[in-house]
């Protein structure tokens, strides 16, 4: 019998232990599930925050470019996402600038994290057209079949940087003088940095470009002196001063200021031709590209022969290079210079060009006119 009621009491005593470690428990997960709560409610007003900030921020630009003269036309404006991401689908569009100047696309999706909203990824959904109207002028019409990229936008508003990289791309290029010429693109990529994102003023700012194209294929009917086929354009360099445009005015501007671009690497490969670039560019009181260049180049006499043919330089000019070329040839025997190796296994040689005079200078002789520039 007194088994019997120790053994009762062990069972009671431990029936109130457990019954107290349940209620602390409860009570903690309660809590737990309070704060989860909290946190769940402050997360969703977060995103909601952030998609209206979306909206808002559209609005305002589509406001901003009414008001400079142009249009904007969007088909529908979709957010969604939650919980991870915060998504915006973009319908049909087009923009028109007071310039002239247009982009009309079937869509846009544009995605970033809802804790960093200024700093999206966007592809483009469909065909996308773009139109240059330059004064007096036919219009320029550019294609792109696909197309994605990135931003970084600053607090303020401001871009940052930015990267684009179409595909299929064609271009009517009516100034040629050939009708409708179509060029086509395999494929293009460009980005630009802010090399100091902190605030300046427009003389000190200083921006960090590149850019490259493919596989470029010239209009039916035009070769260029090289052949029809330009296999790659790469540029990588800094501009230097603020440029608001490429109006006349705003040219003028950015030249008083003493604004420059420096070209850290410009690669061309264009049929025998393989150079690769660097210097300084300004422009002249006309408004026309001048500075000196230094280039390794490949296939330099191959090009000369190709200039003479297709009427672009003078016999008696072209033996006077052959002769330049040839003596920097021999004085840069060895020289090893992978970078501006030739299709065609031409040795390449260093040359020291120049832009002035509305001509490309090889030394001291003129290699080719340069078509002006009339912005």
């Amino acid at each position: 019998m007194e088994r019997l009621r120790r053994i009762a009491v062990a069972i009671g005593a431990g029936l109130v232990r457990w019954a107290g470690w349940t209620a602390r428990h409860r009570r903690a997960m309660l809590a737990g599930a309070s704060v989860v709560a909290v946190a769940g409610g402050g997360y969703i007003g977060w995103w909601w925050l952030a998609a209206r900030t979306v909206e808002r921020a559209v609005a305002e630009w589509a406001a901003a470019e009414r008001a400079l003269g142009g249009t904007v036309a969007l088909q529908s404006l979709g957010l969604d996402g939650f919980p991870l991401s915060l998504r915006a689908t973009v319908g049909a569009f087009s923009l028109t600038r007071s310039d002239g100047a247009a982009w009309r696309g079937d869509g846009l999706i544009a995605e970033a994290p809802p804790w960093h909203v200024t700093r999206p990824a966007f592809r483009l959904v469909g065909t996308q057209q773009i139109v240059i109207s330059p004064p007096d002028r036919p219009p320029v019409l550019i294609t792109a079949r696909s197309g994605s990229g990135r931003a970084d936008f600053a607090l303020t508003g401001g871009l940052v940087e930015g990267l684009v990289r179409l595909g299929g791309v064609t271009a009517t290029l009516p100034t040629l003088g050939l009708g409708d010429a179509v060029l086509t693109i395999a494929g293009f990529d460009a980005a630009f940095k802010q090399a100091d994102a902190g605030p300046k003023v427009p003389a000190d700012q200083v921006l960090n470009y590149r850019a490259a194209l493919t596989d470029l294929e010239m209009p039916v009917g035009y070769r260029g002196p090289f052949g029809p086929r330009i296999q790659t354009i790469a540029f990588q360099g800094l501009q230097h001063g603020y440029l608001a445009g490429l109006a006349p005015a705003a040219l003028e501007g950015w030249r008083g200021r003493g604004g420059t671009i420096d070209i850290e690497s410009l690669r061309l490969i264009w049929g025998p031709l393989s150079m690769t670039v660097s210097g300084s560019l300004a422009l002249d009181q006309e408004l026309q590209p001048t500075g000196l260049l230094s280039a390794d180049v490949a296939g330099a006499l191959e090009a000369v022969d190709a200039l003479v043919a297709a009427g672009l330089l003078r016999e008696k000019e072209a033996r006077l290079a052959r002769s330049f070329l040839t003596a920097l040839t021999l004085g840069a025997r060895g020289a090893d210079r992978p970078d501006a190796a030739s299709p065609t296994g031409a040795a390449p040689v260093r040359l020291p060009l120049a832009l002035r005079q509305h001509a490309l200078w090889l030394g001291p002789f003129k290699i080719m006119p340069l078509p002006r520039i009339n912005w």
